[in-house]
């Protein structure tokens, strides 16, 4: 049986690339994502701070009150945190995730598995 997610109309598939959320997903590893036009509570988003599609971040609130601000990082501690405004975050936010889909086999073996 299919997940509902899969087949639902406001949900897409967005292609992990690079290890910045290594070890949670890695490369080639798929996102299941609704669009978003901003925060809307914990959990990873695409964020497109250059216009090339985005990457996924993980966000979580400053708790401090009074402090519009996002608390921003990938899983990888390889890579820094960031706190950035509330306003450039739902600027820059592109989708939320609903699902993660680790990949066991490549796209080249997927492709062969086709043939």
């Amino acid at each position: 049986m299919t997940p509902a997610v899969f087949e639902h109309p406001g949900v897409r598939a967005f292609e992990v690339r690079g290890e910045g959320m290594a070890p949670t997903v890695r490369a080639g590893d798929f996102l299941m994502v609704r669009h978003a036009h901003g925060y809307d509570g914990e959990g990873v988003y695409i964020l497109d701070f250059i216009g090339d599609g985005g990457a996924p971040y993980r966000a979580e609130r400053v708790p401090v009150m009074g402090r519009r601000e996002v608390r921003i990082h990938h899983d990888n501690p390889a890579y820094s945190r960031h706190v950035i405004g509330l306003d450039e975050f739902n600027n820059v936010c592109r989708a939320k995730v609903v699902a993660e889909l680790r990949m066991k086999v490549s796209r080249c073996e997927l492709k062969e598995l086709a043939a």
